[in-house]
């Protein structure tokens, strides 16, 4: 069985799957890992002394909320920031609102705490290394208004924040910002990792491919006014419906090519778009007289009926299907017992250790036994996706 966390729901920060087969979570302030191959769990805590000096200089103590958010007593005054200006830290912020997120290879974990109820608030960033047992990066931004996401590349390389109006990039090995942008304040960003170095972003509809080794943006679209973008579970392609006229095209974030994907009746109010895969779309709404249409983006056709099951996973026995007509997710076990996994408009990372499959996409972790029991582990990471 997997381990048991504090906390409503059995909520953790985050959860990774390592190459040596090692399960680390992070849970209310504490570094766990388990080894499914022999059952063995370790529970280390935090070194929060080492990631985070608050304002009284008293040891930092977690407090954990009635729905798993964690916060601590204001910080102190940091003595620099990624921001030329000096950092100052808000005398009406009562507490910071504090977060832990795993890299997705598991070997290092981002601690962020933001200032909480005030504007502009400072957050604080920290980086622990498992291999050395170290804080690797501390670092401090500040001016941010309302609340921010905050993660990890895959590979740990780069951290991102994104919040109303603003996001920024910075490189944990020179722990300097590679790229900020700045919108209105009414646009709250969107971005999705494309590889370990290269980000999508999307706000005010303009979408912004920007290469993090290089410091710049590297593609760009701009949509028409009154156009809505909807980002394809992978991140990679975007949906993009033009207005006023009903058309609907898709953007590709890797190479900048647009193809053409539908024309919806005129004034068709209830048309509806959504992304079912990687690579379709399914069109809905349309009236009557027009059935609902799935629209394969690479092979560049539409269908009327559901095409069969695409199996998106496969591995000592358990195999991960997509219904491409609606989007969801079930999962064999070697057993032959087949379950549902919970829905999700992304795309999902599967790795099979110890007979259990592990999944885990941006909002939620999942285990699944061999005999079909599923362990749930929602995520209380702010998300910006």
């Amino acid at each position: 069985m997997p381990p048991a966390f504090e906390g409503p729901s059995n909520l953790v920060q985050s959860m990774a799957v390592t190459d040596a087969g090692q399960v680390r979570f992070v849970s209310t302030g504490a570094l766990v890992e388990w080894t499914p191959a022999t059952a063995a769990t370790t529970k280390r805590p935090l070194p929060l002394e080492a990631l985070y000096q608050t304002a009284s200089k008293a040891a930092p103590q977690l407090i954990l909320g009635k729905e798993g958010e964690l916060s601590l007593p204001a910080m102190a005054a940091p003595a620099k920031c990624l921001a030329k200006a000096d950092c100052k830290v808000n005398a009406g912020a009562a507490g910071v609102d504090a977060a832990f997120e795993l890299a997705g290879d598991g070997q290092k974990v981002l601690f962020s705490a933001c200032e909480m109820a005030v504007y502009p608030a400072l957050c604080a960033l920290s980086v622990f290394d498992f291999a050395s047992g170290a804080v690797v990066a501390k670092l401090f931004s500040p001016g941010w208004v309302g609340d921010v996401a905050r993660h990890l590349s895959p590979k740990g390389d780069y951290l991102v924040l994104v919040g109303i109006g603003r996001t920024e990039m910075v490189s944990l090995a020179t722990e300097r910002r590679v790229f900020s942008a700045t919108y209105t304040i009414n646009d709250f960003p969107r971005y999705r990792f494309l590889d370990d170095k290269t980000v999508l972003f999307s706000a005010a509809g303009k979408l912004e491919v920007a290469d993090l080794s290089a410091g710049k943006v590297v593609r760009t679209e701009v949509a028409q006014e009154g156009a809505t973008l909807e980002l394809a579970p992978d991140g990679r392609r975007v949906l993009l419906q033009r207005s006023p006229a009903p058309q609907y095209s898709v953007w590709n974030a890797l190479t900048g090519a647009t193809t053409k994907a539908i024309k919806v009746p005129p004034q068709c109010a209830d048309c509806k778009a959504e992304w079912t895969s990687e690579r379709h779309v399914r069109f809905s709404g349309m009236g009557a007289a027009h059935p609902d249409l799935l629209f394969d983006v690479v092979a560049k056709t539409h269908t009327e009926t559901a095409p069969p099951d695409e199996t998106v996973f496969s591995s000592e026995g358990f195999i991960v299907t997509r219904n491409l007509w609606d989007g969801s997710l079930h999962v064999t076990t070697p057993g032959g017992k087949r379950t549902p996994l919970e829905a999700t408009h992304d795309t999902p990372t599967f790795a099979v250790v110890g007979g259990r499959l592990f999944a885990q996409c941006w909002a939620w972790a999942q285990i699944i036994e061999a005999d079909a029991v599923a362990h749930s582990f929602p995520r209380t990471v702010f998300q910006a996706h």
